[in-house]
C-alpha cells in the first residue's frame, strides 16, 4: 500500500510541475507496473490541471477540482466486475481525487499562505483509525474513509476538514470558531458535540447522527436549506430521490419549497430527520447502531444484502459479488462482533438460503 501511495503522490507532483528528474523517473517505472489504466487517469488529471492553473479565481480552480473529483469517480465505477486489480484501482482514484480537492480547497481557501500544508489521512477497507487533530479534537475514522485537514487547524480560520467515508467524531468545541466538516453532500457545523457523519462516495446517501451537543446540517447544493439537530437525532439525506413523502415511522422530512412537511412532493433529493433507535448487543448492551463501528461491531437493522455486502467489503476488506438478484434482495437484521468473514456468511446463510464461495479476497454468492 506504500508503494501505492507513492505512485499517486508522484502523478500529483508531475502534474503540478514540481516533481525532480529522479522522482519522474520512479514514476515512469511505476507506471509501468500498473499499465494503462494510469497512463488514462493521468492523462484526465493533466487536462484538468492545465485548466485549474489557468483559473483567474481560488473558487474557480476548485471547482475544476471538484469536476475532476466527478471524472474520476466514473473511471473508477467504469468496471463492473471487482476484481483486486479493479479494488486497487478504485483506491487509487480515490486517493488521486483526494489530492486533487485538497489542491484546489488550498487554492480557494482565502486564509491560505504559501507556507500552508495538509495532512491527507486514509484508513483502507478493513481497518479503522483514531486522529488526534491540532485543535484537541478526536477522529475515528472508519474502513474506506480519508480525512482532509489543514496542519494550522488549531487556528480559528483553519477548523474544517474534508470528509470522504465515515468518522466519528469529538470536538474540542469553542463559540468563536465553529469547527465544519464537508462531505460530498452536506456540511456539518460543530455547535458543541460528539456526532458521527456517514458519506462514503459510492454510496447515494450521506448520514449525520447527533450523541451529545448539537449540530447545524446543510445541503452542499442548497446552503439556505439547514437543520440542527438536537442529541439522539439523525439526519439522512438521499441523493437522486425523486419522491419525497412522511413515512410510517413518522420522520420529519425537511422541504425549504413549503416550509413543512409533504407528502409526495416531487423533488430530486430528500432530507430526513429521525430520532435513534438504541439496540441491544450479544453481551446485553444498548448501543446506537450508527456508532457501534467504533467499538468494532457492525450493526444492520432491515438492510438489503446488497447493501450490506458493501458494508461487509469495506469491513472485512474483500470483493463481493452477488450473482442472484432475489438473494441481493434478502432482508436482514444483526450484528457482526468478532466474527470472521466466514462466520458472518455462515450465519447470514442460516437466516436465508444460499450458497457462496471464497477464494482469496473475492466472495461470490448465489
Amino acid at each position: 500500500m506504500e508503494k501505492d501511495n507513492r505512485l499517486w503522490e508522484l502523478i500529483a507532483k508531475k502534474s503540478a510541475g514540481e516533481a525532480t528528474a529522479e522522482e519522474i523517473r520512479i514514476l515512469d517505472h511505476l507506471m509501468q507496473q500498473y499499465g494503462t489504466d494510469v497512463h488514462y487517469m493521468m492523462n484526465v488529471m493533466d487536462s484538468y490541471w492545465e485548466e485549474m492553473n489557468a483559473a483567474k479565481e481560488g473558487k474557480q480552480a476548485f471547482l475544476y477540482a471538484e469536476a475532476l473529483n466527478n471524472r474520476l469517480k466514473q473511471v473508477s465505477a467504469s468496471s463492473h466486475k471487482k476484481t483486486k486489480r479493479d479494488y486497487f484501482f478504485y483506491w487509487a482514484a480515490a486517493a488521486m481525487i483526494t489530492l486533487c480537492i485538497a489542491i484546489g480547497w488550498l487554492m480557494w481557501n482565502p486564509f491560505h499562505s504559501a507556507s500552508s500544508e495538509m495532512n491527507i489521512v486514509m484508513v483502507k477497507d478493513g481497518s479503522r483509525k483514531k486522529v488526534s487533530l491540532p485543535d484537541g479534537s478526536e477522529v475515528w475514522l472508519n474502513g474506506g474513509s480519508r480525512l482532509i485537514y489543514s496542519k494550522g487547524l488549531g487556528h480559528c480560520n483553519a477548523r474544517e476538514v474534508t470528509l470522504s467515508g465515515e468518522g466519528y467524531f469529538k470536538i474540542k468545541h469553542n463559540n468563536n470558531c465553529p469547527f465544519i466538516i464537508h462531505t460530498d453532500y452536506l456540511d456539518i457545523k460543530d455547535l458543541g458535540t460528539v456526532f458521527n457523519v456517514k458519506a462514503y462516495p459510492d454510496e447515494k446517501e450521506a448520514i449525520a447522527t447527533l450523541i451529545s451537543g448539537s449540530i447545524e446540517v446543510s445541503i452542499k447544493d442548497d446552503p439556505g436549506r439547514t437543520i440542527i439537530l438536537k442529541p439522539h437525532e439523525k439526519v439522512s439525506y438521499f441523493a437522486d430521490i425523486k419522491s419525497l413523502s412522511l413515512d410510517k415511522n413518522n420522520k420529519r422530512v425537511i422541504n425549504k419549497e413549503v416550509g413543512a412537511i409533504r407528502p409526495l412532493a416531487l423533488r430530486k433529493n430528500r432530507l430526513e430527520v429521525s430520532d435513534i433507535q438504541p439496540v441491544v448487543n450479544m453481551r446485553g448492551d444498548t448501543i446506537v447502531a450508527e456508532t457501534a463501528w467504533v467499538n468494532n461491531e457492525l450493526v444492520f437493522q432491515g438492510e438489503r444484502f446488497g447493501h450490506l455486502a458493501e458494508s461487509m467489503q469495506r469491513w472485512y476488506n474483500v470483493s463481493i459479488r452477488i450473482e442472484n438478484e432475489q438473494v441481493a434482495n434478502y432482508t436482514f437484521t444483526g450484528i457482526f462482533d468478532g466474527e470472521t468473514l466466514k462466520q458472518a456468511l455462515e450465519e447470514l446463510k442460516m437466516i436465508r438460503g444460499f450458497s457462496f464461495e471464497i477464494d482469496k479476497d473475492t466472495v461470490i454468492i448465489k
